[in-house]
């Protein structure tokens, strides 16, 4: 089947019971399964696209990602402030203490960054500061999240190479067609952009894993 205007329709070939997307001239992604809907006697509803086609939304400029950057870095200070605060009150009464008070800090701190900002914007697409500057880190080709293994990998593998060349990378969607760094092209993702939201609960959904 090809359908004339972009949408979701079954795809010759594919699994009964699936959908695929159609942007208007070639099927993008997987087969969906097609849920059924409240009672319709499973009559089949179209899913909603995954998080829209990648193809579909406009992309995140560059100011939003050096923004959302240095909000996630700023939480990280924040951090770093309260535990030298707590250490130092702590420190009036035992230095061996504020010392291990304070490792202790560093240790969740570094953890909870790499958390944040390394592994959960693979599920949900978003750090805090991408939340708060709306867009989400997404697949190019279908619009899915990366995974959390692989937005690892694309966050270490990308802060090297997007640092080479005078951090050329971290610069290149200033003039990119699509505002990809160069961490984008490697691991095929794109920033795309979502409606806005708070800067807390820092697990929107409720769910940290």
């Amino acid at each position: 089947m090809t359908a004339p205007t972009p949408g979701w329709y079954p795809a010759e070939g594919d699994p009964p019971g699936t959908q695929r997307y159609w942007n208007g001239s070639e099927w993008q992604g997987e087969p969906q399964a097609v849920a059924a809907s409240p009672g319709t006697s499973g009559s089949p509803a179209a899913p909603p696209a995954p998080a829209a086609s990648s193809q579909h939304r406009p992309y995140a400029n560059w100011g939003q990602r050096a923004v959302a950057l240095l909000i996630d870095g700023l939480i990280v200070l924040a951090s770093i402030i309260v535990a030298v605060l707590i250490a130092a009150l702590i420190g009036q009464v035992s230095s061996d203490l504020a010392l291990v008070v304070l490792a202790v800090g560093y240790i969740a701190i570094i953890v909870a960054h790499l958390y944040l900002t390394w592994w959960l914007p693979g599920i949900t697409g978003q750090t805090p500061g991408k939340r708060v500057m709306g867009y989400e880190i997404v697949r190019e080709d279908n619009g899915q999240y990366l995974g959390g293994g692989a937005y690892l990998g694309r966050s270490f593998i990308g802060s090297i190479v997007n640092g080479l060349v005078f951090y050329l990378g971290w610069l290149w969607p200033l003039w990119d067609d699509k505002n990809q760094t160069w961490a984008d092209k490697i691991f095929s993702s794109v920033a795309v952009q979502k409606p806005k939201a708070s800067l807390f609960p820092m697990f929107p959904n409720g769910k940290p894993f």
